[in-house]
């Protein structure tokens, strides 16, 4: 496993391996998912839980879309128009 150039492919066979294990070492199956978790967010969760991470804020990408969507549109009336049409455009093409 330990070969494997794939991190998510390592989580996840991990994780296959901590359920084989749990039938006979609860403990041992816990740590090894914790170890899965490391390589592959989308694994079971050990159930000791896990420190939670600190995640990017939202700020800069709220920030860059308004400042896209100030610069593409002006104004509010703009705004509107201008995804109204999306919509429209979209709908007519169905």
């Amino acid at each position: 496993m330990n070969d494997l150039e794939g991190q998510a492919l390592r989580g996840w066979l991990r994780e296959q391996k901590a359920a084989y294990l749990y039938m006979t070492d609860r403990v041992a199956a816990q740590q090894v998912l914790a170890g899965a978790l490391d390589e592959n967010q989308f694994v079971l969760k050990p159930v000791g839980g896990v420190a939670p991470a600190q995640i990017k804020a939202t700020a800069v990408q709220a920030r860059e879309a308004a400042e896209f969507l100030s610069a593409e549109y002006g104004d509010g009336v703009n705004l509107v128009l201008g995804v109204k049409a999306m919509l429209e455009e979209g709908a007519a093409a169905r």
